[in-house]
C-alpha cells in the first residue's frame, strides 16, 4: 500500500485548520519534499458553501508557486468533512481525478478519539484506492 509520511508538525497542522474552519470545510496543499515527506502544510481560503469547498483559485496559483519555489511538489490535496466521515464523496471523486496527487479527508469532530479521523485517497479514472498515512515523531 502507498504511505504518505507526515512529520507530526504537519499532521496537526492539517487537523488544526479543519478544526479551525468548522462548521465550513477547510481545504488545504500539503507539499514533499525529495525524500517524499509531507513538509509544508499551505492553507487556502475555502469560497465554497458550508458543504463543500472549492479553494481560492488566487491563492492556490500562489500556494502551486511557492511549492515550486522552495523545491516541493504537490504531495496531497486535504479537505475536512465536519460531521462526516473520511470516505471520499462522489463530488470528492470527480474533483481528484483532475490531480496527479494523494487526496487527505479530515474529520474534525472525531480528534483525537476515534482513529479514522484522517484518511488518504488515491482518486483515478481507475477508482480509489486508500494510502496509508504515517505521522512521523509523536
Amino acid at each position: 500500500m502507498e504511505c504518505i509520511r507526515l512529520p507530526e508538525e504537519a499532521y496537526l497542522r492539517i487537523v488544526r485548520h479543519a478544526i479551525g474552519a468548522a462548521p465550513m470545510e477547510a481545504v488545504g496543499l500539503v507539499g514533499k519534499a525529495a525524500n517524499g515527506r509531507g513538509v509544508m502544510v499551505i492553507e487556502l481560503p475555502n469560497l465554497g458553501g458550508p458543504d463543500e469547498f472549492l479553494a481560492d483559485p488566487f491563492a492556490q496559483y500562489q500556494a502551486e508557486r511557492r511549492l515550486a519555489r522552495e523545491g516541493f511538489d504537490v504531495l496531497a490535496i486535504y479537505h475536512s468533512h465536519p460531521g462526516g466521515g473520511t470516505g471520499i464523496s462522489e463530488t470528492d471523486r470527480n474533483f481528484g481525478k483532475r490531480w496527479n496527487c494523494a487526496h487527505i479527508v479530515v474529520v474534525p469532530d472525531r480528534f483525537p478519539d476515534n482513529p479514522d479521523h484522517l484518511r488518504a485517497w488515491r482518486i483515478s479514472d481507475y477508482g480509489v484506492a486508500e494510502i496509508s498515512v504515517v505521522r512521523e515523531g509523536r
